[in-house]
């Protein structure tokens, strides 16, 4: 993803952490907001598509006859019996 640009020792990593602090401060405030947003939107775009995808395979499995046995199994504490297919 690059979201790492260094690596610093950890004697060093306050004073690197804060010189990049005083960086990102002197920029436009808009654009770091813009930026942020932006970053934010590609991230989270490949985390709705997986969700998207997880929720479309739950949907279809849940309509199915051995979906059904498991829970009626489930509730009625008992193993399910599958059928071949």
């Amino acid at each position: 993803m690059g979201l790492v640009s260094r690596v610093v020792p950890e004697a060093e990593l306050h004073a690197q952490a804060m010189a990049l602090a005083r960086v990102l401060a002197a920029k436009s405030p808009q654009l770091m907001r813009i930026g942020k947003k932006a970053f934010m939107h590609a991230i989270d775009s490949d985390y709705r598509r997986g969700v998207a995808g997880a929720v479309d395979l739950l949907s279809a499995v849940t309509g199915t006859e051995d979906s059904r046995e498991g829970l009626t199994a489930f509730v009625e504490k008992r193993r399910p019996t599958w059928r071949p297919r």
